[in-house]
């Protein structure tokens, strides 16, 4: 059995004032170096219909607190760099960044370890944005972990990271989880109270998790809190309605639609709590090879 690997993550969220950022983050394991393309893209969802996108990205690489690659300007920074970046996108199938256009992106060769991207607007710029990973060596270092902080303004809306398996001929067992409440074990208090994760193939879903602690059809409590340490994901706390699964998904591409959950209400159309949990915050969402 040769499971199939994750070659491709993408995140599509807001950023909703000035000064704010979202990071995406991803790790490497193996032996040799692996090559990346990494892309912040504001303008070109115009093309898509998006309307509000964000105007002009800055996109940041780091390993650890340092900058190791940076671009405001996909081809920017030269006919060299920017030939890179084309073949690399051509190489991995995503779709073409406008010439001259504020979209960014870089292709990097990195030793395995942990990285972070981070994505902000420059001169104060608003609006949606697509990060993009993808793995353009597909060598024998492969990506086993990604994730995305980012943060939901509004009730009812979702964070939409997608992932990519390619390859292999049996399905890659993951581990997905979307962390709000948790979040305050590390001092963050501005978080969704109660989270929900939801995997689609298509337009069909086909793995959800709205509490963790209480299990279901993917993946009980002893086998999700037994499953985090050896995968190298911090424990959640039972008493934390945060979403957590584990399923074995075949080769192909997922969206994941992370949020709040449904509030619960009573009979008299109110909610069940004095408090309800907030529905906006930041949410942090994992995607763990296992």
């Amino acid at each position: 059995p040769q499971p199939g690997r994750m070659v491709n993550l993408s995140t599509r969220t807001k950023i909703g004032f000035v000064g704010d950022s979202f990071a995406l983050g991803f790790a490497l394991s193996g032996t040799q170096k692996a090559t990346l393309l990494i892309r912040g893209v504001g303008p070109a969802l115009a093309a898509f219909g998006l309307t509000g996108a964000l105007s002009a990205p800055r996109l940041e690489v780091n390993s650890g607190a340092t900058v190791i690659a940076a671009n405001e300007g996909w081809d920017k920074t030269g006919a060299t760099a920017a030939q890179q970046i084309t073949a690399a996108a051509t190489a991995v199938g995503a779709f073409a960044l406008p010439a001259g256009g504020l979209d960014t992106a870089v292709v990097v060769s990195l030793d395995p370890g942990s990285y972070t991207v981070n994505v902000k607007g420059l001169n104060g710029a608003t609006g949606d944005v697509l990060a993009e990973v993808y793995d353009v060596s597909k060598n024998g270092t492969r990506l086993t972990n990604l994730s995305t902080n980012a943060k939901i303004y509004a009730e009812g809306e979702v964070l939409i990271p997608g992932i990519t398996i390619e390859g292999g001929n049996t399905p890659r067992t993951l581990v997905i989880r979307a962390v709000g409440a948790g979040l305050g074990q590390f001092g963050l208090t501005s978080v969704v109270g109660d989270t929900r994760i939801s995997v689609l193939s298509g337009s069909t879903v086909v793995a959800t998790n709205n509490n963790w602690s209480q299990g279901g059809t993917t993946g009980d409590a002893g086998t999700l809190a037994a499953v985090f340490p050896v995968v190298g994901a911090f424990p959640l706390r039972a008493t934390d309605p945060d979403a957590a699964l584990i399923d074995a998904f075949a080769p192909g591409s997922y969206t994941l639609q992370a949020g709040a959950a449904p509030l619960v209400t009573n009979p008299n159309g109110q909610p069940a709590t004095t408090v309800a949990p907030a529905q906006t915050g930041s949410v942090l969402v994992e995607v763990y090879e296992v």
